[in-house]
């Protein structure tokens, strides 16, 4: 068996843990980015378990490489559908951000960006600029979570506004009480 073979199954083994680990941890109001893969355009597997709330409140994770030196912390996760935008802080006046796009079975789409500006504040992934790819992958598959944000005022909740926010709700009437009480201990 030839070592690059070996490689790549074990950075399979490591995807497989980690969707384990994501479908054991998903819970409802929360965002995600998980996975490890070899993008084209990197010579090293990138690895990354991004969490937030559903609006990108509270991240946490790391994102890590072998070249690295170790795990960078997450400083903001952006998710929309299945393509997210994950933050990481590595110094100075420079945020480097990562696209990660989840195309299911086949694998995914990487691309990077190193760009002045505050790394606490991701951009949308439609509004994401790649200055590193994209690529697909060599190897490797990664899993995003975007799970809706909750409402905010009445109005969401009228005109069936209540069925975009996923299976949070029953029917308008819990969707107004949510937006009135706040959510149920």
């Amino acid at each position: 068996m030839r070592i690059g073979s070996v490689v790549r199954s074990a950075a399979l083994g490591l995807v497989l843990a980690l969707a384990a680990a994501l479908a054991g941890a998903a819970q409802a109001g929360a965002d995600a980015v998980v996975g490890a893969g070899k993008p084209s355009v990197l010579e090293t597997i990138l690895t990354i378990d991004a969490h937030s709330g559903p609006s990108g409140e509270s991240p946490s994770g790391f994102a890590e490489t072998q070249f690295a030196g170790g795990r960078i912390p997450v400083s903001c996760l952006a998710a929309a559908g299945n393509q997210a935008v994950v933050g990481v802080a590595v110094g100075g006046a420079l945020s480097t951000y990562i696209l990660i796009v989840d195309n299911g079975p086949s694998g995914g789409v990487f691309a990077g960006s190193v760009v002045p500006g505050d790394p606490a504040v991701c951009p949308a992934p439609s509004r994401f600029v790649a200055t590193i790819g994209p690529s697909g992958l060599d190897f490797g598959d990664y899993i995003v979570v975007d799970d809706p944000a909750l409402p905010t005022s009445k109005e969401q909740c009228k005109n069936d506004g209540w069925k975009a926010f996923g299976e949070a709700f029953r029917n308008q009437g819990q969707c107004v009480a949510f937006v009135q009480r706040g959510p149920k201990p």
